[in-house]
């Protein structure tokens, strides 16, 4: 007994002076938790260094987009940061689970084709303990980055833009105003587009145009937050106008960034109707900004890669469009169908395409259906 309890001992010592530590080394799969810079031109060759966890070693970069390709330059190793965990108490949390991982930083040349698509390109690193999970970055027209350049809290300090451009920056601290300086000239319109919030932007954008005298022309995203997400604005008259950005709430915080893209660019927003069945052929009606073509004939065939669903980038749209691809045939809300006496006959199974476009309008439809029969309504409009 005493010669097993010894051997128990030693090996115990082992353990603990090969990990170094009393419960151990923490388990953790490969991550990512920075990425700069945020945004790639297009037809460049750019830098692009990746933060995370157990990243050392990396051999290789898997883009999801096409048009992007990038090879590691190198790998190091950076200091380790303070771990700040709370319990459920709020207070800092007891529980020792062990030592971080290594962090690493890892820089990637990335080779960016001059008709890569526009907007969100997502990438995973190989590494010896596996694939990373997913990182973003944003494909950008080669338009110059506007970068925010504090102080620039006022017309006074607001940055000299060039358009078209990339509006970048940060609402870093509570109250904080961000200001753009721009020339236009009489009846222009520009679109503005922030696709932020698909690499983890916090911020709730208001956009002001406002005159060289402060006067406000109008504001976007302060009545509805998701309207500044992408807007065009006309100027009746040419001169000397300031883009101020700032926090719906007035608040600021670090992950309160934003990468407007503004100019004279076709930005497709919506289409209808949001979908067609398989084999077909449907007209599609378009909205949005600048578009050389609001009307398209689609046929009904996914696209390589997705089940059930095709993807649409018309004209020479930045923004890119999915429509579900079905098997049941297609009908069409009629517009008189608002009260029960007026209900649409269909027809099951059915795909109903319709639009509520006043606030309380109803739509109704009739079918036959036998006792106990099971009817699955499922809607997808989102």
């Amino acid at each position: 007994m005493r010669c097993v309890l010894a051997l128990l001992l030693c090996s115990a010592a082992a353990f603990a002076a090969k990990t170094d530590h009393p419960t151990g080394s923490r388990i953790t799969p490969p991550s990512i938790t920075a990425v700069a810079p945020l945004g790639l031109a297009r037809g460049t060759t750019t830098e692009l260094t990746i933060e995370g966890l157990n990243l050392a070693n990396a051999t290789a970069i898997y883009f999801s987009e096409p048009g992007l390709k990038g090879r590691i330059l190198r790998v190091k190793e950076l200091p380790d940061l303070t771990e700040n965990r709370l319990g459920s108490n709020g207070t800092r949390s007891t529980i020792d689970l062990g030592p971080l991982p290594p962090r690493n930083q890892v820089t990637v040349e990335v080779d960016i084709a001059p008709d890569a698509n526009v907007g969100v390109a997502k990438f995973r690193l190989l590494t010896p303990l596996g694939t990373s999970p997913e990182g973003r970055v944003l494909v950008e027209p080669y338009f110059g980055e506007a970068a925010d350049s504090e102080p620039n809290n006022s017309p006074e300090t607001a940055f000299d833009t060039y358009l078209p451009s990339i509006l970048a920056g940060t609402i870093a601290r509570p109250g904080d105003v961000d200001y753009f300086k721009i020339q236009v000239k009489d009846g222009e319109e520009l679109v503005f587009e922030n696709p932020a919030m698909a690499l983890g932007s916090t911020l709730s954008p208001v956009v002001a145009i406002v005159t060289a005298d402060n006067t406000l022309i109008k504001e976007y995203g302060y009545q509805d937050t998701a309207q500044a997400a992408a807007f065009s604005h006309r100027f009746e008259k040419g001169g000397t106008y300031y883009v101020r950005l700032s926090d719906y709430q007035r608040s600021g915080r670090a992950s309160h960034f934003y990468r407007y893209k503004l100019g004279r660019f076709a930005l497709a927003t919506s289409a209808y109707p949001l979908g067609l069945r398989k084999g077909g052929a449907t007209q599609v009606q378009l909205s949005g900004y600048q578009l050389r073509e609001t009307n398209l004939t689609v046929k009904g065939e996914s696209s390589p890669g997705l089940e059930g669903a095709l993807t649409l980038r018309p004209g020479k749209s930045f923004s890119e469009l999915r429509l579900a691809v079905g098997e049941e045939p297609e009908t069409e809300a009629s517009g008189t169908n608002t009260t029960l006496g007026a209900a649409q006959p269909v027809t099951l199974p059915v795909t109903i395409n319709g639009r509520i476009a006043q606030p309380q309008a109803v739509h109704y439809y009739r079918f036959a259906a036998k006792k106990g029969q099971r009817i699955v309504l499922e809607v997808e409009a989102r």
